[in-house]
């Protein structure tokens, strides 16, 4: 996939834990320069956690891209991917992450730490990309990763078609192409703690971008813009119905 030289690393800080089943969507997540990493609680040595999740419009296609910067060569260097699914597929882009879930300790004396668990990542060098069935409604695609007897522990994630964001319409008109970019994914880390299950949500930063081309005369399209605010970040995702 790429040079297995390269590591990126991402800690992300969490403010809330809810226990399974969850909505990515409803939990609180954020950073705090509060907390540090204490206790171990929880390693996942592997896992598929998605770089980039990019649905297309039934009939119509996408381009969606991912971008990263390795900070530490001089002049910095990046890489990334780019892919094109068409009529309804998604192509779903994984790395293999361990992840591994703290304790949130107070970074210091008469510090109060709100986080309740930290989750960090390393990069384990390998990955792929997954490329679904067609979808009129992006509500059925998967929505985690890994588990059910593979060798990967389970990630969850929200690539779906939920809330109503916006429509493109070209019944009687020409095509449409539209984009847009996103700076982050949310995803949720299942752990048990306590005799719970628990699942965690952490934020992967990464860079990604989308290309949306609709086809003229081609139907309706309701649209989730999932980098909202709320959202899980990423790209759009559709529910689709042909003109009357």
């Amino acid at each position: 996939m790429r040079d297995v030289g390269l590591r990126v690393a991402f800690i992300v800080f969490v403010l809330a834990i809810v226990a399974a089943p969850i909505a990515l969507r409803e939990l609180p997540v954020g950073s705090s320069a509060t907390c540090i990493a204490g206790p171990t609680v929880a390693v996942d040595s592997h896992t598929e956690t998605p770089r980039l999740l990019t649905n297309s419009p039934y009939l119509g296609s996408a381009r969606g891209s991912f971008t990263i910067w390795n900070n530490s060569t001089s002049p910095p260097t990046k890489w990334g991917q780019t892919w094109y699914p068409a009529n309804g597929s998604a192509s779903l882009t994984f790395e293999d992450l361990q992840w591994t879930v703290f304790e949130g300790v107070p970074s210091g004396p008469g510090i109060s730490c709100q986080d309740k668990l930290i989750a960090t990542s390393r990069d384990n060098g390998a990955g792929g990309t997954q490329l679904t069935p067609q979808y009129m409604n992006d509500s059925s695609e998967p929505t985690w990763s890994g588990g059910n007897g593979t060798s990967y522990a389970r990630v969850i994630f929200d690539n779906s078609y939920t809330v109503l964001s916006q429509v493109v319409n070209t019944c009687g008109r020409s095509a449409q192409t539209l984009g847009l970019s996103s700076n982050q994914l949310t995803v949720g880390i299942p752990i048990v703690q306590g005799g719970r299950n628990i699942t965690v949500p952490a934020t992967v930063d990464i860079y990604t971008s989308y290309t949306y081309h609709f086809p003229a005369n081609g139907g309706i399209w309701l649209i989730d813009n999932l980098s909202a605010p709320g959202g899980p970040g990423g790209g759009w995702a559709f529910s689709y119905s042909s003109c009357a």
